[in-house]
């Protein structure tokens, strides 16, 4: 449900909407989206202009989101305002986007900042954006934002493409050989089985294996479903725990290709943000509770949750992270050289563009890894079906003989 909410914010009062399913909720929203301390509530009440369920249904999609980072980075560039820049954006042919920018509009003639006006819809803009969007209001940087936000946008969904790319070949080439298998061991080998059993031939135990898999092979499919279930539950039941969740966390770094990638993608979100936080004078201890809110992986916020105790204690941001499991050793020697040299946001600023560089590298490197990987797989395949056809063939050969 609309809720108008009715504020007393920097001097002035102002009404801005707030989607919520309360009162108790818009309250909430409102404090969240703009700071407890800053604002007074002076009255809400409901809209009985209601919201138009069906504009904001449907999805927006990481390129879409792209593209308005960079329209919103072309028009603020040619020195119109950012209200002006959301109400020429608003027009576009995804409805949900457009219902949100208009709304978006009406809460920054309100009064309210961008990053304000955006937080209510969570489902099109997400902490990263969010976060980067507050950072750079406060520093003046709203352009170089905006163009990072953007990349990052396009480096996300470029992952996305590649790792489709990489799957889609192998997965038809894997579904195939499974139908050929079970087509095979459905109603070639029983029959084949058949006329050796009644030969008296001994049956390999291999070809003995891959009968018995077919004969049962309902079962076996059930019995994977059944796992797969069992996995979930227990991946639900391990995220409460988040000390168990953490360890496991940083062993699926160490996986090959796939881990680094995204430490490298998190890494660099954490680093563009920590200079544009930097930068605006932002005091380091607060930063470090922005930059939690960047990731999802438990064990990095809790490494950046142990640095800002750190840094309230007396502290530099570099002892703090010096035991880091996420952040290599390189990275916090940058981080060093910028406290010692009173430019700890240019360097933050270098260390994000390196792992944005080695994060393309990864990227290219996913496509044939996958292959490779679906084809030695397959390949084992095909030979456990060959040798289960043949040595039946050998041993009739030998009996013959």
């Amino acid at each position: 449900m609309t809720y108008k909410i009715k504020v007393y914010y920097m001097g002035k009062i102002r009404t801005f909407t707030v989607e919520a399913e309360n009162e108790k909720d818009a309250i909430e929203k409102t404090y969240e989206r703009i700071g407890a301390q800053r604002i007074t509530i002076l009255s809400i009440a409901a809209d009985n202009r209601s919201r138009n369920k069906a504009k904001f249904s449907g999805k927006v999609k990481p390129k879409e989101l792209e593209l308005f980072c960079r329209q919103m980075h072309a028009l603020i560039s040619s020195g119109i305002t950012v209200l002006e820049a959301i109400e020429t954006l608003s027009d576009r042919e995804n409805k949900k986007l457009s219902a949100v920018l208009k709304e978006a509009a009406d809460n920054i003639r309100a009064g309210f900042s961008l990053s304000s006006s955006l937080g209510g819809y969570p489902d099109v803009f997400d902490p990263v954006f969010l976060s980067t969007i507050r950072a750079a209001e406060e520093s003046g940087s709203l352009e170089n934002a905006l163009l990072w936000l953007a990349d990052n946008y396009k480096r996300s969904d470029e992952f996305k493409r590649k790792l489709r790319q990489a799957i889609t070949y192998p997965s038809i080439v894997v579904v195939f050989a499974l139908i050929v298998t079970i087509g095979l061991f459905t109603f070639v080998v029983p029959k084949f089985a058949e006329m050796l059993t009644q030969g008296g031939i001994k049956i390999p135990l291999i070809t003995r294996i891959m009968l018995y898999i077919s004969s049962h092979f309902i079962f076996f499919v059930l019995g994977f479903i059944a796992l797969l279930f069992l996995l979930f539950l227990l991946f639900k039941a391990l995220k409460r725990n988040e000390k168990i969740f953490a360890q496991i966390e940083l062993k699926f770094l160490h996986v090959p290709v796939i881990g680094k990638i995204f430490r490298l993608m998190n890494l660099s979100k954490i680093f563009w943000v920590l200079a544009l936080l930097v930068r605006s004078g932002i005091q380091i201890d607060y930063a470090l509770d922005i930059l939690k809110n960047l990731t999802g992986f438990i064990s990095l916020r809790q490494e950046l949750e142990n640095a800002k105790i750190t840094v309230q204690k007396g502290g530099t941001l570099s002892s703090g992270l010096a035991d880091s499991k996420w952040i290599p050793p390189a990275e916090i020697k940058m981080i060093v050289v910028g406290e010692q040299s009173g430019n700890l946001e240019k360097m933050a600023e270098q260390a994000a563009s390196l792992l944005d560089t080695e994060t393309d590298i990864l990227l290219g490197k996913l496509p044939p890894l996958v292959e490779t990987l679906t084809t030695i797989l397959v390949g084992v395949g095909v030979l456990i079906v060959l040798l289960s056809l043949f040595l039946p063939m050998i041993a009739t050969y030998q009996t013959v003989s």
